[in-house]
């Protein structure tokens, strides 16, 4: 635990992340329960952010390593956070009587999602080696850094060249759900 969440700080000040929060659920056991999706409502009300990025919460059978079970856990997890729990003001009560007040998320942004359910891609053709240096860091992870280096690489050219981008770029690709914008229709 103490590895990995020192490789997550060491990436995080690579690309600039001001915070970090970790819920302290053990490596390869999450799980979605209650607790641990009211650690995730507890955290999307105290921080009030206008978006979510999670893991996806679809198994990608076009690259089965992005759909590690803590992965479509957590994309479960965050998804019922975001909604409706974290909008709920009668969800987690205990939170709302401490003063984190329900939050409506406007928006949900997965990666790692299905190619069918990628709608929104990013040129991220200048962050590559920032990128790559953040994922460096997370050598547990990564035994043959060289080669998670070319697939990484590869992947994001891959992106660009699907969603229509200038030859020679990458790119982020994600599944962006509109939560509470002008075009849902908000509850609570």
């Amino acid at each position: 635990i103490a590895r990995r969440n020192a490789e997550q700080r060491a990436a995080a000040d690579i690309v600039g992340a001001g915070q970090i929060h970790f819920l302290g659920e053990r490596d390869g056991f999450l799980a979605v329960n209650h607790e641990v999706v009211g650690k995730a409502v507890e955290l999307i009300r105290l921080v009030r952010p206008d978006v979510v990025l999670s893991m996806h919460p679809e198994r990608n059978w076009s690259r089965i390593q992005a759909s590690h079970p803590d992965h479509l856990a957590c994309g479960e997890i965050v998804t019922r956070a975001v909604y409706p729990a974290a909008e709920n003001p009668f969800a987690y009560p205990e939170l709302e009587a401490a003063g984190l007040h329900a939050w409506k998320v406007p928006w949900l942004v997965f990666y790692g999602a299905p190619r069918e359910r990628e709608n929104h891609a990013v040129e991220i053709t200048a962050e590559v080696q920032t990128k790559l240096a953040a994922v460096r860091v997370h050598a547990s992870q990564h035994p043959d850094l060289a080669g998670m280096e070319s697939a990484v690489r590869s992947f994001l050219q891959e992106n660009a060249q699907r969603h229509g981008l200038p030859e020679g770029t990458s790119a982020e690709v994600f599944h962006a759900v509109g939560v509470n914008t002008p075009a849902t229709i908000a509850g609570f």
